[in-house]
């Protein structure tokens, strides 16, 4: 109340009206979170964090087209702000516009070379057909971390696609090394009776543990 006084007043600042956007924005009245949010940056246009708070609370109250350009604008400015990164990867992906979200996650996993940008990389390419680009990115996070399991799996499946079997293979069971419940990993592999050199304790154990992970899931060609 006293917030709307002073904008009746005419005197509230900018970062009373940020503040107050954020509170409804808490209350999950993302409408008014816009509304307060697009007056602070109405009143100072210049400033990034007005245009990512805005862009965000648009999303919320799904207005993507606006909130696409505003990502659009702070990356004109700021080419590797990663929150507007992220929130553009996000409309994007959520719109299923694969062809754009490509360089946007090229931009965020070069500038922030993270497992999970790196397989959100990759999957898209994977998508899109460029396979053997695919395989290059998930390489690139197995410098990042070797035994990333998400990682050895997509990358097995990728060469079992190409005919690769023994490849595909020696992936998995690398995927198992480090994570004997991965589901994807078992999934794509011919039998479980193969792998009783993955170095689990109780294969049984762990069929019955599987079979259970695999009821709860659903299929899936890439572990996302």
């Amino acid at each position: 109340k006293a917030y709307k006084v002073l904008i009746r007043l005419g005197v509230i600042s900018n970062d009373e009206l940020n503040d107050l956007a954020t509170v409804y924005g808490e209350l999950g009245n993302f409408k008014e979170s816009v509304k307060y949010y697009d007056m602070a940056f109405t009143k100072s246009p210049e400033n990034p964090v007005y245009q990512l708070n805005l862009a965000m609370s648009l999303v919320l109250n799904g207005e993507t087209e606006r909130a696409e350009t505003l990502y659009r604008n702070i990356l004109e400015f700021h080419p590797i702000d990663q929150k507007a990164l992220l929130g553009l990867a996000g409309i994007l992906d959520d719109q299923q516009r694969i062809d754009d979200l490509e360089p946007v996650l090229i931009k965020l996993y070069g500038c922030y070379p993270t497992i999970d940008y790196c397989v959100r990389l990759g999957n898209c390419q994977t998508l899109l057909g460029k396979s053997a680009i695919a395989k290059e990115t998930f390489k690139s996070g197995l410098e990042i971390d070797s035994q990333n399991p998400t990682l050895l799996t997509n990358l097995g499946v990728l060469y079992s696609i190409e005919g690769e079997r023994e490849l595909a293979e020696d992936y998995m069971r690398r995927a198992l090394i480090h994570d004997p419940l991965h589901v994807d990993a078992w999934r794509h592999l011919s039998g479980l009776k193969k792998y009783e050199d993955c170095g689990h304790p109780d294969v049984r154990a762990l069929q019955s543990l599987l079979g259970k992970k695999l009821a709860a899931q659903s299929e899936s060609a890439l572990h996302f």
